[in-house]
């Protein structure tokens, strides 16, 4: 076994192990800010190790492999800032899952904008992470987190000290003085993810109680305006993004309603990232009255329809599909989501869902898994499991979850 550091971090009794590289080490430990942890040399032959929460192996070419106790299977050719970003996400996760007194764990950026504690969340591609490490570009925000929050039932986040992250390459409406910016902070990145190591990021254990809960709403035009959220959506939006909480549907309303209570529901509607950050900063300046945000609020909007999906028509049945190499299953409590490094847990795999992606072990045709499904779900119609399960590859497809697998028929996973 090659030689490995094991990393103990305070109130987590699980190891990190990663491969004896300083460079590496470096990388993670900028990072991280307050967290506590001891490195040593792994010994394998310990019989008093705790088994790894997980473990980054060197692979050729400046690569890693990444093992851990949350996801199903290894990722394999992960960039450095990659392989952190497991490692960060794995904490993350154990941590909220810690009976510490944590309501929830919600996977939602958080920044302190004049002393208000303002929670962050949105739906895929609605640029949380980015607007996250926007506003830490500028002085005065004190960034609590860009990927997970844990709250408890008075609303208080505890602050886990883990620098922002950034997708990258940025995009390319992305003004030049964030550029500027993200040149001068940028720490570990590779070619998909870049850590920013702002000075304003909160160490490990710092709390805040939370003033708003702000759903981004992310659009193709028009101008960065701020909606009351009505009370359903608002407690619709923090269940929705809870990674770790109370057990049963009651408990997990009531969590959620002693949260609510304490908060201010906005919706933020934006085309533009600099135009929605001046809008935040007007919202939240400095003022004697810190109850309400300092800009006009719009009454709340209806619901949008769900964007339009890939027509299941259009998918080929007889086309050879394969996973994408970096997805994998990714454990949350009983639940089972399809995860990238670096993204929420974005896909909720059902039963149906669970049983098509195991048969995308290997390439396979939308024809060749519903013939399996079939065997599966003997008492599902075959006609409805046809139609299901090309849904379900159509949507699989659009995610990026899966892809078209090579001329060549060899195995995409």
């Amino acid at each position: 076994m090659p030689l490995l550091w094991r990393l103990q971090f305070d109130g987590i009794a699980a190891p990190v192990l990663l491969p004896q590289q300083a460079e590496f080490l470096a990388a993670l430990d900028q990072c991280i800010t307050g967290w506590r942890h001891r490195v040593s040399n792994f010994d394998p032959d310990d019989p008093a190790s705790e088994r790894p929460l997980c473990i980054i192996e060197a692979r050729p070419g400046g690569t890693y492999r990444a093992h851990s106790r949350f996801i199903e299977g290894p990722l394999d050719g992960l960039g450095v800032a990659t392989a952190v970003c497991v490692i960060l996400a794995d904490l993350s996760q154990h941590y909220a899952d810690l009976d510490l007194g944590h309501a929830f764990g919600l996977h939602c950026g958080g920044v302190i904008m004049n002393d208000r504690a303002i929670i962050l969340a949105g739906e895929k591609r609605a640029g949380k992470s980015t607007l996250v490490a926007r506003l830490a570009c500028d002085d005065g925000v004190t960034v609590l987190s860009d990927d997970v929050l844990p709250i408890d039932h008075s609303g208080t986040i505890t602050g886990l000290g883990l620098a922002p992250r950034l997708r990258l390459p940025l995009p390319v409406n992305a003004s030049s003085a964030f550029r500027a910016q993200v040149d001068r902070l940028l720490g570990a990145a590779d070619d998909r993810y870049g850590y920013l190591l702002t000075p304003g990021l909160a160490p490990h254990g710092r709390r805040a109680k939370a003033h708003a809960f702000i759903l981004l709403d992310r659009r193709p035009d028009g101008p960065a305006a701020l909606h009351h959220l009505a009370e359903d959506e608002l407690l619709q939006a923090i269940i929705a993004r809870s990674i770790a909480g109370p057990d049963g549907p009651e408990a997990v309303l009531d969590a959620a309603e002693s949260l609510a209570v304490g908060m201010v529901g906005l919706r933020l509607v934006y085309s533009d990232l600099e135009e929605a950050t001046r809008l935040l900063h007007r919202a939240f300046a400095a003022t004697t009255d810190q109850r309400q945000p300092r800009v006009d609020i719009g009454p709340p909007l209806s619901p949008r329809s769900a964007p339009d999906r890939r027509d299941p028509a259009q998918l080929d049945p007889a086309q050879r599909l394969a996973r994408q190499p970096d997805t994998a299953i990714r454990h949350v409590g009983g639940a089972a989501f399809l995860w990238r490094p670096g993204d929420a847990m974005l896909w909720h795999l059902n039963p149906a869902a669970q049983a098509i992606w195991a048969l995308l072990d290997r390439s396979a045709t939308a024809n060749e898994i519903t013939d399996d499904m079939t065997v599966i779900f003997p008492e599902v119609p075959a006609a409805q499991l046809f139609a299901d399960t090309r849904q379900m590859l159509a949507q699989l497809c659009e995610e990026g979850f899966v892809l078209p697998a090579p001329p060549n028929g060899a195995d995409g996973a």
